[in-house]
């Protein structure tokens, strides 16, 4: 099946500019870009549901990259938030590294295949140094969204 990340993700669902610095706000602060862009019907439903995944083991996965995850009934389609921090964010990482680049992903609880495609496709790209360097080096939100496009076009 063909996923690309960039059916999952617009303008509204990226903040190049994370304000939060802690763990539980930035994922707050992503549950609002979800809300933004009105991919998701309860706020505070989520956040919970994002949390509680996080207690089981952090997704701080090393090199500055976080992707905090969740399934819920109050998502409304498959989407993915991009946040970047230039401060990094304290994630209880796996390396102990603060992290720089979260993507939020979010599906309804019924959907499996297109979730874990993109769940996949997202650890793979982020352990490309030179992926995860352009977005560091993004300037506009229209740059993350090129960026991705060619990530996109790559994969298939």
């Amino acid at each position: 099946m063909d996923m690309r990340l960039t059916s999952l993700i617009n303008e509204d669902l990226i903040e190049l500019d994370l304000k939060a610095t802690k763990k539980e706000d930035v994922i707050l602060e992503m549950v609002g870009l979800l809300e933004k862009a009105r991919k998701v019907t309860d706020k505070e439903i989520y956040f919970k549901t994002v949390i509680e995944r996080e207690n089981l083991g952090s997704t701080g996965i090393g090199k500055g990259i976080a992707i905090p995850h969740g399934k819920s009934d109050v998502i409304t389609e498959v989407a993915v938030a991009f946040g970047r921090s230039n401060a990094g964010i304290d994630f209880d990482s796996l390396d102990d590294r603060p992290v720089n680049l979260a993507f939020l992903l979010a599906a309804p609880k019924n959907v499996g295949g297109v979730y874990l495609k993109a769940l996949a496709q997202l650890s793979r790209l982020l352990r490309q140094q030179e992926f995860r360097e352009s977005l560091i080096s993004a300037k506009t939100k229209t740059e993350v969204l090129e960026i991705l496009s060619k990530a996109d076009q790559a994969e298939q």
